[in-house]
C-alpha cells in the first residue's frame, strides 16, 4: 500500500515509507531516528519540503538538516576518493 501525504497545494503525493515517518513521527520517537539514518538525500529534501509547511516541527527540520549535511558532506567525500 502506498504512503500518501497532501502537499502544500493540497494535492494527493505518493511518499516512501521513510519519508512518511519522517513527517509524521515525533522526531524523539526511535523510529523517525532508524528512518532518518536510513533515508537517501532526495527522501530527506523531500521531507524537509513537506515539514516546512507543517507548524511546530522544529525539531524535525533541525534533525533533516542536520543528517541531510552530513550524508552531503559523506558523498562529497566519497567522489572525491574516487576521483583520485
Amino acid at each position: 500500500m502506498p504512503f500518501m501525504v497532501r502537499d502544500k497545494d493540497g494535492e494527493m503525493k505518493e511518499i516512501s515509507e521513510c519519508v512518511s515517518w519522517l513527517v509524521h513521527c515525533p522526531p524523539g520517537d526511535q523510529n523517525f531516528k532508524d528512518n532518518l539514518h536510513k533515508a537517501t538525500i532526495a527522501e530527506i529534501e523531500e521531507s524537509l519540503e513537506l515539514l516546512r509547511d507543517r507548524p511546530q516541527s522544529k525539531t524535525a527540520i533541525a534533525a533533516c538538516e542536520r543528517e541531510l549535511r552530513r550524508k552531503v558532506k559523506e558523498e562529497r567525500g566519497m567522489s572525491e576518493v574516487q576521483n583520485d
